[in-house]
């Protein structure tokens, strides 16, 4: 997920809304159903692809919203190839430490889902992390961030609803623009 932050520029810190997009891969991943006659499947990693909106409250606190694809996602029934949809809100909270880079932290709550021609799971998700940005200019700044994502699952079984967790860690890289 892009960082919602601002870049670490004084005339960048006037701007208090801005939007930003990413790339990146969802990786050492797992898959645990709930029922115990099916294992834990380990998820082959996965490209994702995103963009937010953020405004930030004060030079250390933003919110907004961001949405994310993950594209090759793994699922129970049918291996990899499903796609997953994210839409989280985010808080997220940063410090300058150097002219032109910020750290951050941030928590996302969200809702995501699989879909994968079959089963299609859905449920609330929770991504935590953090990152930096560093300020190309007062208009354009660069992220990086590290994060872990968890999502709780529920789909339509045989004969009744199941659930799953599924959990990876997701490395990206992105950029945020002011929009005013």
């Amino acid at each position: 997920m892009i960082a919602l932050v601002c870049a670490a520029s004084p005339a960048a810190a006037e701007k208090k809304l801005w939007a930003g997009g990413e790339v990146g891969l969802a990786t050492l991943g797992q898959l645990t159903p709930q029922r115990t006659d099916l294992n834990p499947k380990d998820s082959a990693t996965a490209f994702t692809l995103g963009a937010s909106a953020r405004y930030g409250i004060s030079s250390l606190l933003s919110v907004g919203v961001a949405s994310r694809v993950t594209f090759g996602v793994d699922s129970l029934v049918l291996g990899e190839g499903g796609n997953q949809l994210d839409v989280r809100g985010r808080l997220a909270v940063g410090k300058a430490v150097a002219a032109r880079i910020k750290v951050f932290g941030f928590v996302a709550p969200g809702y995501t889902v699989i879909y994968d021609g079959n089963l299609e799971p859905s449920g609330l998700l929770l991504d935590v992390g953090g990152g930096a940005a560093y300020a190309l200019g007062p208009g354009i700044a660069i992220t990086a961030e590290l994060g872990l994502q968890l999502a709780f699952l529920h789909y339509n079984g045989v004969f009744e609803e199941e659930e799953m967790t599924q959990r990876y860690v997701r490395l990206s890289v992105g950029f945020v623009v002011p929009i005013r």
